[in-house]
């Protein structure tokens, strides 16, 4: 039988084992290519947190059998982090449905009629964005808050991750290219690293916005010329 210490201390290293379950979806490379101090250090407040109540879980139950000590440490903590694991869920599938819905446009040129509503309802919505749109700035690129970063690496999320691609090129010349013409027309445009798209340069009208900030700016591209592949991604 071990002492209450020992439990605690067992408990709160079942707490940030939790994590341990939400690493393995990370993607090891993107840890290095996309590093950001504040995140990690978000990333370890959620830890502290997590060990915390493993810990407090234990000695609420004044528990001394090390083996029940962990189970304990890591219930409560699991919970959060599967609650976490489902919102990040629901805006993946939200993210999905944009680049569906995107899709159907490109193929079709007009507004796709989904399920459950009817085209009539579907078009207003579509015009709607338009009207949107045409208030839109040409181009639009923000800087991360030094609090949004942190709270990224505890919450795992940050809304303001949309970013409208225009283009997407294996070398920089080309891209600087492409940039270069829709500049000449007005836009704000940055050329992204190919290190942080997956070995592309991409041409980006916005970075760092909101989901309707996005795609009010990629409807605006679209209405006045620019590619109607140019399309919304969430990083």
């Amino acid at each position: 039988m071990a002492t209450q210490r020992e439990a605690i201390f067992w408990g709160a290293i079942a707490g940030a084992g939790t994590l341990l379950a939400e690493a393995l979806t990370l993607d090891p490379a993107s840890l290095f290519v996309d590093f950001d101090l504040l995140t990690f250090l978000g990333y370890c407040a959620k830890a502290l947190i997590l060990m915390a109540l493993g810990a407090i879980v234990v000695k609420v139950n004044q528990e001394t059998n090390i083996q029940k000590a962990f189970q304990l440490g890591v219930m409560a903590p699991a919970l959060i982090i599967g609650l976490q694991s489902g919102a990040n869920l629901n805006k993946a599938n939200s993210q999905l449905d944009v680049a569906r819905e995107q899709i159907q446009e490109l193929q079709a040129g007009r507004p796709q009629q989904a399920s459950g509503i009817s085209f009539e309802e579907q078009s207003q919505g579509f015009f709607i964005r338009q009207a949107y749109a045409a208030d839109a700035p040409r181009g639009r690129h923000e800087d991360i808050s030094a609090v949004s970063r942190f709270l990224k690496g505890l919450k795992g999320s940050n809304n303001k991750s949309w970013f409208v691609v225009a283009g997407a090129h294996r070398n920089r010349d080309s891209a600087e290219r492409q940039a270069s013409k829709y500049q000449k027309k007005g836009w704000d445009v940055k050329v992204g690293s190919k290190i942080s798209w997956d070995g592309f340069y991409v041409v980006l009208l916005g970075s760092n916005l909101t989901k309707s900030q996005a795609l009010a700016i990629r409807d605006r591209a679209i209405r006045e010329g620019l590619p109607r592949s140019t399309y919304v991604w969430k990083k």
